[in-house]
């Protein structure tokens, strides 16, 4: 199959993130009401409404999709219809497994691996920094706790996470502040 022959839908926003970041989002026909803007890709709904209908129309080679953000659920219903590519990222190596294996859905391995390739040592980029808190949600405040994505880049860059629980767990700015 060419590359022009491709036709993707993402349903996760960090992998049409990644797609535009490899230079081929002009790939993506389909993706998430939350996925960064696409010109010329098609919203398919949310990450837990899609459109199965609307995705049909738009003929995917490849439909990427994480088991975290789509469901069980989500992803086997997904499975019966369309090509699925599974992708779930929990560690730093992960993530470059992940970058590098949809390059190559997208047909362009060679730019997966120049990406990837450029990645920093471990420890090497804030090694000034020694603790961290990481808020990613608001209304309720999220933290990044341990165990996960996030948290394994800290520590791959040199930077301990003081939340000790796992996940993502609710806090208040109270309790932010007395972390210090």
């Amino acid at each position: 199959m060419s590359p022009s022959a491709v036709r993707l839908v993402s349903l996760v926003p960090c992998i049409t993130d990644t797609l535009h970041t490899l230079g081929v989002a002009h790939l993506l026909v389909g993706v998430t009401r939350y996925c960064p803007k696409t010109p010329g890709a098609r919203v398919v709904g949310g990450i837990h409404d899609v459109d199965l209908v609307a995705m049909s129309k738009l003929e995917p080679t490849c439909v990427f999709a994480d088991p975290e953000e789509n469901g069980e659920r989500g992803m086997e219903t997904l499975r019966l219809r369309f090509p699925v590519t599974s992708i779930s990222v929990r560690t730093v190596s992960d993530g470059i497994r992940a970058i590098n294996h949809i390059a190559a859905a997208a047909e362009v391995p060679e730019l997966g691996w120049e990406l990837t390739s450029n990645s920093p040592p471990p420890a090497a980029v804030l090694e000034s920094m020694a603790t961290i808190a990481t808020l990613l949600w608001k209304s309720p405040w999220r933290i990044v706790g341990k165990g996960t994505y996030a948290d394994e880049v800290l520590d791959h860059v040199g930077l301990v996470n003081v939340i000790t629980q796992t996940g993502y767990p609710e806090v208040t700015l109270e309790e932010l502040k007395a972390l210090a």
